[in-house]
């Protein structure tokens, strides 16, 4: 495609919807990283507080529990952002007749 060319509108939704899925991604990352940190620093400081700097029980635990919340926190992400998502239904007209 030369510059003179004008991209189709299924190309311009194409690009739309992939760049709303890399938003959706990228959020999803960064409150992943976000609670493994609170659970790590968390836990350190559990640590401290109780005496157990030897064997860190309460860093484990914490780092542990936050794995499936951090996995329940993607998927509520990902659900939220492709429900927003939602193609018109002149959109939808069109991409039938484009197949």
């Amino acid at each position: 495609m030369t510059r003179s060319e004008k991209p189709s509108k299924t190309d311009r939704k194409r690009y739309t919807f992939n760049m709303a899925l890399v938003g959706a991604t990228s959020l999803a990352g960064f409150l992943t990283v976000l609670i493994l940190f609170i659970a790590l620093f968390a836990g350190l400081w559990l640590d401290n507080q109780m005496a157990t700097t030897e064997n860190h029980i309460f860093t484990i635990i914490l780092l542990c529990v936050s794995v499936p919340i951090t996995l329940l926190t993607m998927l509520w992400v990902v659900r939220w952002a492709t429900s927003r998502l939602k193609p018109s239904v002149q959109d939808e007209a069109e991409l039938e007749e484009d197949a």
